[in-house]
């Protein structure tokens, strides 16, 4: 026994010299930053007053560690006192090592012949975590030494012990303490402290911080959900621990003891990988976006692992009501269109401000990740727009000096000469028992006949360039067929401009993402509003006026709500897309815009090309499961709001016009006695009107003016209607 004494003084004399030796030769590195979990909360969450963190996020963004960084002053005091009692009781009277604790292992490494006992201090496992392998060699033991001193002669102990919480693994994927009681828990780590001052919690709270600290040595085999004999067996040792350094009273500790694991732990979710543990059914699509924007260069240009271990507290703009109810509305098991088999749906909704409140790309995110909603920003095309872009064409006549009580001849059947590619433009639908639409009237029944003669009258360019300031983003074809659908836009487009009319005029940039906080808890954004007038307010309340006719009684009279709610129905050629845009009131000053799109997107299990025959409707329009999704989604979100109405002006603005021909049109014989499918009265009664004119044969009055005829091909013309 003393031959062994004395070979162990000798040893440890000589590990005496090596450290001395390498204190001289070995500077302790710079930190690395923590890789940290980047955590994405909806509206819900308030940047000003909470942070966004594991306990209130929707989703996870990470690159396989799961860490949220904890404050010095964070840190429960419980926390503390109990990590130290069953890791270091030393800690805080050593300098970094543990001298007893050194010969301790050695001794007991000489009588294995290995390196399996370290004797490390707290200051020696958070030299260990951050700076060095986990080799055990008695090369890495001497260098951890040296570092240990040096960091303790640097960070007070406060510190150490807090970077050590926070650099430990704790199993399920989490590192340090804070991930680790949101996933064990789901709780925040100061939770933990809360039961010292009461005395029922008390226990509760004991047993989670003891579960925990218990975690340390193996976490993996002390996981209640894989083995809840260990997992107590490991808290009864560090409670006994907390009674013998007297942190805890023994009553105290058989409290705690008696609290049931499967009380305190959750069941085991997975480890916390890519992107995650998102909240709501839908939100994947919501959640993707969020994740493209933070690396786009349109949004903060990150890279990937920023992005991935940037610990990033995101705060978007989506209201998990709406989120819910625009997802139950269009995909759920009891929504419109449930099955994998119906056509797909997308659903974007855009208050007075901008922000974006719900986001539908898709019924699957796992069977595809191509969001719907954003069209070529997620992944796939835009989509042809049918009759929802008449509305820009009467917003621009009415910018333009027209009213919208002007009227056209309503043939069921008119052609253009040469606005094909050179070849006739035939354009048919929306006729009239009386021969005529006003332009308002003309909207609700969507007639594609009297928007053809308005377009041509225009002259596209004009109501491109209104549609673009709208917020409209893709580039559209300057052609009279683009009042019928022929370019190709986005659902989130689509809702950003129609919103434009629900603020009279003015347009604000969508946006998902409100602000973003990183790792050190500095701003990196912050969403900051931007006004851009687009039309005059007048002629803003003048298309509520025409798009509410649409679903009082036109085309749109699916969405009907029990509230003043407007909207377009659109249509494409074929039946292969189908909208529904409006917005209703949400409170005095406050509304709610939605744009909603069905089709079929290519995915396995659907048929592709036109929608027929689909849930028992023959084709599928805007009026039907778009208007219907729109109506559904909308009476859940506005329940609970205040009685409110959209502006009603008491006189329409511009020039009353009567328009007997435009250039270039030729109407078929007999096309005028065709009558339309949906008779809708006359509403030029309702609202005053302007001054009046009458232009007849080839329109040249200069009231009225035959506008640029553009030889731009309009291309086959599209179902249009509603």
């Amino acid at each position: 026994m003393r031959r062994l004494a004395a070979v162990g003084a000798s040893g440890v004399a000589a590990v005496v010299v090596v450290v001395v030796a390498a204190f001289v030769l070995i500077d302790l590195p710079a930190e690395a930053g923590l890789e940290q979990a980047t955590y994405v909360c909806d509206a819900s969450v308030d940047p000003s007053t909470t942070s966004c963190g594991p306990t209130n996020a929707i989703a996870v963004l990470s690159a396989g560690v799961d860490r949220q960084v904890i404050a010095t002053e964070e840190v429960p005091a419980v926390v503390r006192s109990a990590v130290i009692a069953a890791e270091d009781r030393s800690f805080d009277r050593h300098s970094g090592l543990d001298p007893i604790g050194i010969v301790r292992a050695f001794v007991r490494n000489l009588r294995s012949g290995g390196v399996g006992e370290g004797g490390s201090t707290i200051t020696q496992q958070y030299v260990k975590n951050t700076f060095l392998t986990q080799e055990r060699t008695y090369r890495r033991k001497v260098v951890e030494a040296v570092l240990a001193v040096k960091v303790e002669r640097q960070l007070s102990k406060d510190e150490i012990l807090t970077r050590y919480l926070n650099t430990i693994y704790l199993g399920r994927g989490t590192y340090g303490v804070a991930a680790a009681s949101s996933e064990y828990f789901g709780v925040e780590a100061t939770a933990l402290g809360e039961g010292a001052a009461d005395p029922a919690s008390r226990p509760v709270a004991l047993a989670r911080t003891a579960y925990l600290v218990g975690l340390i040595r193996s976490p993996e085999t002390a996981d209640a959900s894989l083995d809840p004999q260990e997992a107590e067996l490991r808290r009864d040792l560090v409670l006994d621990a907390m009674v013998a350094t007297q942190v805890i009273t023994s009553a105290d500790r058989d409290a705690a003891a008696a609290v049931p694991i499967v009380d305190v732990v959750r069941a085991r979710s997975g480890e916390r990988t890519g992107m995650g543990f998102v909240r709501d059914a839908g939100s994947e699509y919501v959640v993707d976006w969020v994740r493209r924007w933070l690396s786009s260069p349109e949004g903060l240009g990150l890279d990937a692992n920023e992005v991935y271990t940037g610990g990033l507290q995101v705060f978007t703009t989506i209201d998990p009501v709406a989120q819910r109810a625009a997802f139950a509305a269009a995909a759920g098991p009891e929504g419109v269109l449930p099955d994998r088999s119906d056509p797909s749906a997308a659903l974007v909704a855009v208050d007075e401000s901008g922000r974006v409140r719900a986001m539908v790309g898709g019924r699957d995110f796992a069977e595809s990740q191509v969001n719907l909603a954003t069209g070529v920003d997620g992944g796939g095309s835009g989509r042809q727009p049918g009759s929802t872009f008449k509305t820009f064409a009467l917003a621009t006549a009415i910018e333009a000096g027209w009213s919208p009580l002007s009227t056209f001849p309503a043939p069921s059947t008119i052609s253009f000469a040469g606005l094909d590619g050179g070849s006739d433009w035939t354009v048919s639908g929306g006729a009239s028992s009386t021969g005529r639409w006003s332009l308002l009237d003309a909207l609700a029944v969507s007639s594609n006949t009297v928007y053809a003669q308005l377009m041509v009258q225009l002259g596209a360019a004009d109501v491109v360039a209104l549609a673009g300031a709208a917020g409209v983003q893709a580039t559209l074809p300057e052609a009279p067929s683009l009042v019928l659908g022929s370019g190709e836009v986005s659902v989130l487009d689509m809702a950003d401009a129609y919103a434009m009319f629900a603020r009279r005029g003015e347009r604000l940039a969508p946006f998902v993402v409100a602000k973003v906080v990183d790792g050190s808890g500095r701003t990196r954004f912050r969403a900051e509003l931007s006004r851009t007038r687009v039309v005059g307010s007048s002629t803003a309340d003048a298309v509520t006026v025409a798009l509410r006719a649409v679903v009082e009684r036109g085309t749109g009279s699916a969405a009907a709500i029990d509230r003043d709610a407007v909207g377009k129905t659109g249509t494409t050629e074929d039946y292969r897309d189908a909208w529904f845009v409006g917005y209703s009131c949400t409170g005095p000053s406050s509304t709610l815009t939605a744009a909603v799109w069905t089709g079929y997107a290519g995915l396995p299990g659907q048929p592709t090309g036109s929608m027929r025959d689909v849930r028992g409707v023959s084709v599928v329009t805007g009026g039907s499961f778009p208007a219907e999704i729109w109506g559904r989604f909308m009476a859940e979100v506005t329940a609970a709001r205040p009685e409110c109405s959209l502006p009603t002006p008491s006189r329409l603005p511009g020039e009353v016009r009567t328009v007997a021909a435009v250039r270039g049109a030729t109407i078929p014989p007999g096309a005028l006695v065709t009558t339309t499918t949906t008779p809708v009265p006359s509403t030029s009664t309702s609202v005053g009107a302007g001054s009046t004119s009458t232009s007849a044969g080839s329109s040249t009055s200069t009231s009225v003016g035959a506008g640029p005829t553009s030889t731009t091909g309009a291309g086959p013309p599209p179902t249009g209607g509603g």
